[in-house]
C-alpha cells in the first residue's frame, strides 16, 4: 500500500513522483550534487590518495543548496528511491514535519514522534528554511533539536534548502555550524537554473 512503520507513530509513506538517478537529466550544473547524492545514499566509502587504504564511510549529512526549481527535491526522491524497501528512510518537507509535531502535541506523542524522528537511519529533509519559523518558536526549537540530535550521533540526514549558508547561519548559528561541518557534512551548492522557467 505504499507504507512502512518506524515505531508505532511515523508512518513512512512513499513519496509521490520517486524517480531513479538513470531518469534525471545529467546536466553539467547538477553533477557534483548528481554524485555527492548517490554517495550519501549509497554510503559509499571516500578512498584515500593511496589506492590501497579505504577510508571512512561518507560522511551522515549532506546539504544541498540552491534556487527553487534547480533539482534540488528531485535528488532527495531519487535517493529516496534507492532505499525504499532495502531500509528504514523518511522523505518529508519542513512544513510537513512541524505540522506532524503538533499535531503530536493535541495527542501528547510529541516525545514519541521525536524519538522516532531521531531514530530513524536515513531522514530527507525537504525545504528546510520553508516553513518560515521564527527563532525562538517551538517548532523551530525542536526542529534545531532533531538536527542536532542526528549530527551528534552520526545519524544518516540529507537536507536540501533555499536558503544561502549566511542565511543558515542567520536563522540558526548554532545549526548552521554543525550543518558545514566539513567532517561530517557535505555542501553542494546547485547553480542550474530554474528548470520549471524553461520553454516547453
Amino acid at each position: 500500500d505504499g507504507k512502512e512503520y518506524w515505531g508505532e507513530a511515523l508512518p513512512l509513506e512513499e513519496p509521490p513522483d520517486m524517480r531513479p538517478f538513470s531518469a534525471i537529466e545529467r546536466l553539467p550544473e547538477l553533477q557534483d550534487a548528481v554524485q555527492a547524492t548517490i554517495n550519501w545514499a549509497l554510503e559509499v566509502k571516500d578512498i584515500s590518495e593511496d589506492p590501497g587504504t579505504v577510508g571512512e564511510y561518507y560522511p551522515p549529512f549532506l546539504v544541498l543548496n540552491g534556487i527553487p526549481g534547480c533539482g534540488k527535491t528531485m535528488l532527495a526522491k531519487a535517493a529516496c528511491h534507492v532505499m525504499w524497501g532495502r531500509r528504514p528512510v523518511l522523505f518529508i518537507t519542513e512544513a510537513a514535519m512541524i505540522k506532524l509535531l503538533h499535531q503530536s502535541l493535541a495527542r501528547n506523542q510529541v516525545d514519541a514522534v521525536m524519538e522516532e524522528l531521531m531514530g530513524i537511519p536515513h531522514l530527507i529533509l525537504d525545504d528546510y528554511g520553508a516553513a518560515a519559523l521564527t527563532p525562538g518558536s517551538w517548532g523551530h526549537g525542536k526542529r534545531d533539536e532533531l538536527l542536532s540530535y542526528r549530527w551528534e550521533n552520526d545519524q544518516r540526514t540529507m537536507i536540501t534548502t533555499n536558503l544561502k549558508s549566511d542565511e543558515i547561519r542567520a536563522d540558526s548559528p548554532r545549526l548552521a555550524s554543525r550543518m558545514m561541518d566539513k567532517a561530517k557534512a557535505v555542501n553542494v551548492a546547485i547553480q542550474a537554473a530554474d528548470y520549471r522557467q524553461k520553454v516547453r
